[in-house]
Formats: C-alpha cells, sequence, structure tokens
C-alpha cells in the first residue's frame, strides 16, 4: 500500500497528519455553501491546508503504515523516508507529486513549493453520500403585487374586471396608493382578530360603544354584595390558624446517597509520544503548570509513552479542546481515541 494511500484514510480521522520531513495537512471545518452565482449548494466538508513547517515525526503515519502493512515500526519509517526522496526529486525537476485523492504539489519559478487540494473529495465523515446539488431561486410577487390581489379580489366581478383592464393599461397609477391599501388590509385583519378573539369582551366593551352616534351612558360604581365585615375577616384568620396548627411537622430527611457514575473518556489529545519517561514526565509537568491535566495514555506500537494534554467523553467536546490547543500552544497535537 502506498504512503499517499495511507495518508488519505488518516485525513477522514485526524486533524493533523505530518509526513516526517516533508509537512502536515491540516484540516480545517467549513459549513455547508450556496454559490450565488450558479444557485448551487454544496454539503459541510473539511479544508485540507499545507504547513510545510510541520516535519516533526509525531509517529501517527508510522504507526499506521507498520499496522497495515504488517511491517515494523523501523521499515515503515524508512518507506516513508524513501518516498520523500522521490518526491523532492520530482519536484526539483519541475515535475507534479500527485497525492490521490488528496492534492497535487508542484514548485513554481521561484523554487516556492504550492499545494492545491482535490476538490472532489470530501473527508467529513458525518456529509458521507451527500452531494451538491442545484435549486433556482424562487421569484416571489413583490408587496405592492401582493396587495394588488387582494383589493382586486374583495372588488365585485365587474368591478375587478374592468380594474383588471386599468390596471393593466395603468398599473403605476394604482401601485401609487399601496401603503393607503396596506394599512386598510391591516385595519381589518386587526379588528378581525379582536372579535374572534373575544378581547373586546375581556375589556368590558359593547358592539354599541363602537357606535359614535350612540347616548353616552355614565358609569355608576355598585358596591360587591359579599360579607367583608371584620368579623368575617377575623373569622377567616382564626381558619386559617387552626389549619396551620393540624399541619403535621416535617422530618429532617436524609438525602439519599447517589451512586456514582464511571465516565468514559476515549478521546484524548496527544501532545507527544516519548521513548524515555524522563522526556514524557517533563511535558506533564508543564502542561499541568498551564492549567492541563495531563497524563499518560498507553504505548503505541512502538513503544513510545503517548502523553496527553487531556481526555474528554464526547467527539465534540474533544475537537473544541484540540482547535484551542492548535490556536494558542501546539500545531502538532492531534487526537486519539482510544479502544
Amino acid at each position: 500500500m502506498k504512503v499517499e494511500a495511507h495518508i488519505e484514510s488518516l485525513l477522514y480521522r485526524y486533524d493533523c497528519v505530518i509526513i516526517p520531513g516533508f509537512g502536515g495537512f491540516v484540516m480545517n471545518p467549513k459549513g455547508a455553501a450556496i454559490r450565488k452565482g450558479n444557485d448551487q449548494f454544496y454539503p459541510p466538508t473539511r479544508e485540507i491546508t499545507f504547513n510545510e513547517n510541520l516535519t516533526r515525526n509525531d509517529g501517527l503515519l508510522a504507526d499506521a503504515i507498520a499496522a497495515k502493512d504488517e511491517v515494523t515500526y523501523d521499515v515503515a519509517v524508512q518507506q516513508i523516508e524513501e518516498f520523500n526522496r522521490e518526491s523532492q526529486a520530482r519536484l526539483a525537476a519541475g515535475k507534479e507529486v500527485e497525492f490521490s485523492g488528496v492534492g497535487t504539489f508542484r514548485r513554481d519559478t521561484a523554487g516556492v513549493l504550492t499545494f492545491e487540494a482535490n476538490s472532489n473529495t470530501n473527508f467529513w465523515r458525518a456529509s458521507f453520500g451527500l452531494g451538491s446539488f442545484h435549486s433556482p431561486a424562487i421569484q416571489r410577487d413583490t408587496v405592492g403585487r401582493t396587495i394588488e390581489k387582494q383589493i382586486l379580489k374583495a372588488l365585485p366581478k365587474e368591478v375587478a374586471a374592468d380594474a383588471t383592464t386599468r390596471v393593466a393599461k395603468d398599473r403605476v397609477n394604482i401601485l401609487k396608493y399601496w401603503p393607503a391599501a396596506a394599512v386598510i388590509v391591516l385595519m381589518i385583519v386587526s379588528s378581525t382578530v379582536l372579535v374572534k378573539t373575544e378581547v373586546l369582551n375581556k375589556l368590558s366593551l359593547g358592539y354599541s360603544d363602537l357606535n359614535p352616534f350612540a347616548d353616552t351612558v355614565e358609569s355608576v360604581y355598585h358596591s360587591r354584595s359579599k360579607n367583608t365585615t371584620p368579623e368575617a375577616v377575623d373569622s377567616a384568620k382564626d381558619e386559617i390558624e387552626r389549619w396551620l396548627e393540624n399541619v403535621p411537622e416535617q422530618r429532617n430527611v436524609k438525602p439519599e446517597k447517589v451512586a456514582k457514575v464511571n465516565v468514559v473518556k476515549r478521546f484524548h489529545i496527544i501532545g507527544g509520544c516519548f521513548q524515555q519517561k524522563v522526556n514524557a514526565n517533563k511535558l506533564i509537568r508543564r502542561l499541568k503548570r498551564k492549567g492541563f491535566e495531563a497524563h499518560f495514555v498507553g504505548k503505541n506500537r512502538r513503544g513510545l509513552q503517548r502523553v496527553a494534554f487531556g481526555s474528554y467523553e464526547t467527539d465534540s467536546e474533544a475537537r473544541r479542546a484540540l482547535k484551542k490547543i492548535k490556536r494558542n500552544h501546539m500545531w502538532s497535537a492531534w487526537l486519539y481515541v482510544s479502544g
């Protein structure tokens, strides 16, 4: 299996894949998009960028080659070095180096290494099976045209037909009055809502109150007929006090002990792999001084001890933390999912 095939497979699972001595691929999430020029919709994806300064061997690529091809770690490292020599020779000769499914490398006239990503590959696993599609823009009537239809619909048929003819001849004159028509329609809708929802009744407002020519009758206050004497108030207080005396006292109940739930944290952000435990402990102490819960996360196939910034329960939580760590602390940090 070729080295570039291993790289393509790793890019579906990790945010950063480094080719020791050559550079590193960095994945950046990109949401769904629409191209307004041709009304083309595109699903969420992950954009690939290449950083020529990421050359430190983090063990990820070599470990994947050793596992897939069933070879030792040292043999996998030799395969990567041979791949680098061949790629650099082709670039120096002015030829392109294509990574199948990933992109193409070339050097320009100034000798600068450039990378063009393959736009046909979507490395976002959640978008598997989703492709781009074309959806033309929806044509809707303008506000003036909508109000015009409502007015013509409310008119009698003969008048509506005549009005339609006039509108066809000179629509501009009618549209000049569409703000006034909008106010009339709004008033009709508002009055209908008030009547249907009985808001007028709740406000103690009768239909006769809407008539400006009706006689106005002065409102007269009538006192309530209920018994509100001081004796009735005292009797109510006595009744409340008797009820409070009969309420049983609440005993102190000890809260039940809640069983602790063991939380499994399978998503780890790896900061480095070390053969010497002394060096691994140095990194752990440095990360703890910065506030991280650094710890060991087992060993890889080569026997190197992994040092993690921290571990998380969910993939989304771990990716958010990885993004902050890459931006503020260590670009070469990567996500490891334990079994």
